[in-house]
């Protein structure tokens, strides 16, 4: 109040500048005069104008003052404001009185009610109320603490509000996802060792696709048909081709998930990895292909120049995909001397650091502007929150899939479903749902894995 008239300047000194003791700053307090007594009037003034500018009715202010002088502890420190605190020592304090201590230079009392400054001091059978007018629109922590810094206050509210936030029901079933630290794939050994595969749809005609993890090599071919089997026989045409992989990725997708592929990746010899449902990450090596692809053939006068032209095309580790695939460069239209398709193996331990690196570095960046953090284990038998279309479902988590860490069967009313971490939202604090619980064993794990419907 006293500096509100004059404009300054701050400037800090640090102390090891200070070679005299600064007595003045460490005078003690003098006794009231003429000019403090104009302070405090000036100071009451100012309160005065803040009760009676407070958005609130009368009577809840009204509520609020008989809630004060029936609550235990606030009695006690309106007593202490207006009669004086006990001494100056901590320990001398009463331990229910102890959090309003350090800022008991900062309360008062006016017209009845406690302050804090500017806000006023909630008694504790109107705290809860006070929290769900608060969390009134569903804001997040930081903007229900930023509607509270100058309304109300209480000891311990920015943790209740915390607690408030993380356990409504409707700021669970709506929270955005949290994307997870990037777990870069594991660069091949060799050509050919694991790759992924993906469905599209482009200009009224349904594509397959294959892509090698070591050399991105894309193969793909149009189909008739979008069945299983006829998934199977063109996924044989180009095994005899380059052989037969030791890992083959994929979606979901009904024809990957039937009886037909199961026996084909049986009889074959690979083992076939699933992504979860609903998260395209984790089939990212195909996905990115399929973009590529749908580029080249959207753009280009002739498609099977433009995936040749892809397939020459350098890397960014300095050797093209039929060159990392088959030790040897393509003869395109463009010219070249003779000599260059000469077979001619990379330097492969040069790819793999390249490679290594490059991986490093999307981790890096992903990480940093997706502020991705890791989630929570989930433990089997907690209820969750599913995130999906429709607004979602509740359910209960069976077991942790094989394939990844990340994903979870999780038992619902329509079966059980397979997903990854970030859709779903532990849900033991939610109040108003009914969940089913039941019992699961290990041995069940290998049975759920197949029974997922979706």
């Amino acid at each position: 109040m006293r500096l509100m008239r004059y404009e300054y300047e701050i400037y800090h000194v640090p102390g090891k500048t200070l070679y005299t003791a600064d007595a003045l700053s460490r005078s003690p307090q003098r006794e009231i005069g003429r000019g403090e007594e104009e302070l405090q009037t000036a100071v009451e003034a100012y309160v005065d104008s803040i009760i009676e500018t407070l958005p609130t009715s009368e009577s809840l202010l009204e509520e609020i003052r008989r809630k004060l002088h029936e609550d235990s502890v606030l009695r006690i420190i309106m007593k202490y404001c207006e009669e004086g605190w006990p001494g100056y020592e901590y320990p001398s304090i009463d331990l229910v009185t102890r959090p309003f201590w350090q800022i008991r230079e900062e309360l008062s009392i006016c017209q009845g009610l406690l302050m804090r400054g500017n806000r006023l001091v909630i008694p504790t059978v109107l705290r809860a109320e006070m929290l769900q007018r608060i969390h009134e629109g569903h804001q997040g922590i930081l903007k229900c603490r930023e509607r509270v810094r100058n309304s109300v206050w209480w000891p311990g509210i920015n943790r209740e509000i915390e607690d408030l936030v993380k356990s409504c029901s409707v700021c669970v079933k709506n929270r955005h996802d949290q994307a997870e630290p990037l777990r870069p794939t594991k660069f091949p050994d060799r050509p050919w060792e694991m790759l992924g595969t993906d469905l599209f749809h482009l200009k009224n005609d349904n594509y397959l696709l294959v892509v090698d993890y070591f050399s991105r090599y894309v193969e793909i071919a149009k189909l008739k048909s979008t069945t299983s089997q006829s998934i199977v026989n063109h996924l044989k045409s180009i095994f005899t081709r380059h052989g037969i992989p030791d890992i083959l990725v994929s979606d979901n997708g009904p024809q990957y998930s039937s009886s037909v592929f199961q026996t084909f990746s049986k009889d074959y010899g690979f083992r076939h990895q699933t992504s979860s449902p609903h998260y395209p990450q984790g089939n990212g090596e195909a996905e990115r292909a399929v973009r590529t692809v749908k580029r080249l053939i959207r753009n280009a006068d002739d498609p099977y120049l433009a995936l040749m032209a892809y397939r020459a095309t350098p890397l960014k580790n300095g050797s093209s995909p039929a060159e990392l695939l088959m030790g040897r460069k393509l003869r395109t239209t463009l010219p070249e001397n003779p000599r260059n398709y000469y077979p001619k193996w990379p330097d492969l331990e040069r790819v793999r650091q390249v490679e290594v690196q490059y991986r490093q570095n999307q981790k890096l960046n992903f990480d940093k502007s997706r502020r991705a953090r890791p989630l929570s284990q989930l433990n089997t038998g907690e209820t969750v929150w599913v995130k999906g279309e429709g607004g979602g479902t509740t359910g209960t988590v069976k077991a942790r899939t094989q394939q990844s860490d990340r994903s979870y069967i999780i038992e619902t009313d329509n079966g059980p479903i397979r997903r990854n971490r970030r859709h779903l939202e532990p849900a033991s604090m939610l109040k108003d749902e009914v969940f089913a619980s039941d019992t699961f064993d290990e041995d069940n794990n290998a049975q759920c894995e197949k029974k997922f419907s979706t």
